[in-house]
């Protein structure tokens, strides 16, 4: 007796960064056995076609892509499903890739082993909440400003920078610093401004970058990982310092030892005001901000699948605590 087919449909970036051509090719192929493949990378059409799969009930919405794909999705998604929104599968690929690293989702073929394997045996892939943030009314997954703008700018540029490039970063940032080359004169710009947590007064700062994210893990900062956070919290990072001082910093704040000028506590809520408007980042998205206040707080939960059958999430729950130690 045949299996329910899986009510699903993959939202394929075709710049998404990982993929060869050959790679993209079999993607495509397997998941084109479980439901529909949309290939878009332009707004107003991912739109179109979103609203088309809710009037055809999709259970499972898949996105392939990186950190931006997923912030503009899911966007695009809730606007239209709301309250109803779809289980998502989230497939790695892009280049910094941390939401998907959050989960350990790094290889996405795992993940469609798993949706496979739900087919085969007629049951439901597992899944976990994944942790938002709500960011002046745009659900995130993480926020930045300062440094991290020009940061993000780069990466536009050249088309992604992963973790692996993150020392080269640093060290072309170190040579520019300290001849006041343009790159560093881009890329250090701080942020300026009001800012005030939960119920405590604001306080007027200049930091060389402001983070906040409900994520546990931030590429290889374990400083940022041992922050711990209650329901309802995320984690506000702040960098302060000149820049080479910053640099001087980096090892210690990724050893998690203690570095004067990185801060990192939890929070929940973080409303930052600003005398004008203010370039600032989320998921790897660039946003102009407005004169005055912004308000982030925790946002909805959102469903997503993990490559574990349904009645298997333990040792899943086991492996993810591991990974946060």
């Amino acid at each position: 007796m045949p299996h329910e087919r899986m009510k699903c449909a993959l939202i394929l970036n075709p710049r998404a960064a990982v993929f060869g051509s050959s790679r993209m090719v079999e993607l495509v192929r397997r998941f084109s056995k479980l439901g529909p493949v949309i290939v878009t990378s332009h707004r107003d059409d991912l739109a179109a076609q979103l609203r088309t799969l809710a009037d055809q009930g999709i259970e499972w919405l898949a996105l392939c892509g990186g950190d931006g794909t997923f912030h503009v999705a899911v966007a695009e998604a809730m606007h239209i499903w709301g309250e109803r929104l779809p289980r998502l599968v989230l497939l790695h690929g892009g280049t910094m890739g941390i939401v998907c690293r959050e989960l350990g989702l790094s290889d996405p073929f795992a993940m469609l082993d798993a949706m496979e394997a739900a087919t085969a045996q007629g049951v439901e892939l597992a899944t976990t909440t994944l942790p938002t943030i709500d960011v002046g009314g745009r659900v995130c997954f993480n926020f930045g400003a300062g440094m991290l703008v020009g940061f993000a700018r780069r990466a536009t540029e050249t088309r992604g920078l992963g973790p692996g490039a993150v020392w080269s970063f640093a060290a072309h940032l170190a040579v520019s610093t300290l001849i006041d080359g343009p790159f560093s004169r881009d890329v250090l710009e701080p942020w300026r401004g009001g800012v005030a947590f939960d119920d405590e007064p604001p306080v007027v700062r200049e930091v060389s970058a402001l983070y906040a994210s409900p994520l546990d893990q931030l590429w290889f900062f374990r400083g940022y990982s041992k922050c711990r956070t209650g329901p309802g919290q995320f984690r506000v990072m702040t960098l302060t310092g000149e820049p080479m001082e910053m640099l001087k910093q980096a090892p210690a704040f990724a050893l998690g030892t203690h570095a004067p000028g990185a801060s990192v506590r939890p929070a929940r809520t973080m409303t930052i005001t600003a005398r004008e408007p203010f370039p600032f980042v989320a998921d790897g998205e660039l946003y102009q901000g407005e004169a005055g206040s912004m308000t982030i707080t925790s946002g909805p939960g959102l469903s997503v699948a993990i490559p574990r059958l349904a009645g298997r999430e333990r040792r899943w729950s086991v492996v993810r605590r591991a990974l946060a130690k």
